[in-house]
């Protein structure tokens, strides 16, 4: 119900108060950060959780499930630093580059996990 019912909304709201003007500029770093990052982020940590339950330091689990929990693992959401941001009343261009590599994050992240 999550995937289907609450995320589409939650990211429905960030996608429709983005500011598309400085997206669009910065859409060359957003997408490095967001699709290279988190793919490599998802190949690493689900590897390596393999190697570890292959040496015995951890649960041993098949190869698919930890490349599934290096999916849920790598899409982060930086609310807590979006609100120092707003706070400190930083940049926008630093606030949209963190913004709008959370947003497509999360699209990265629900494509890999599915």
């Amino acid at each position: 119900i999550f995937f289907y019912v609450l995320l589409p909304i939650i990211m429905f709201d960030a996608g429709y108060s983005l500011d598309t003007r400085m997206f669009i500029k910065n859409i060359g770093s957003l997408s490095l950060y967001a699709f290279v990052g988190t793919t490599i982020s998802c190949f690493v940590v689900g590897l390596m959780m393999w190697g570890f339950g292959q040496w015995g330091w951890c649960y041993p689990m098949p190869l698919l499930a930890n490349l599934t929990f290096g999916a849920l693992i790598s899409a982060t959401d930086p609310v807590t630093v979006l609100a120092v941001f707003q706070r400190l009343n930083a940049e926008p261009e630093l606030y949209m580059n963190v913004f709008g590599e959370s947003v497509l994050n999360d699209a990265v992240g629900m494509v890999l996990y599915n």
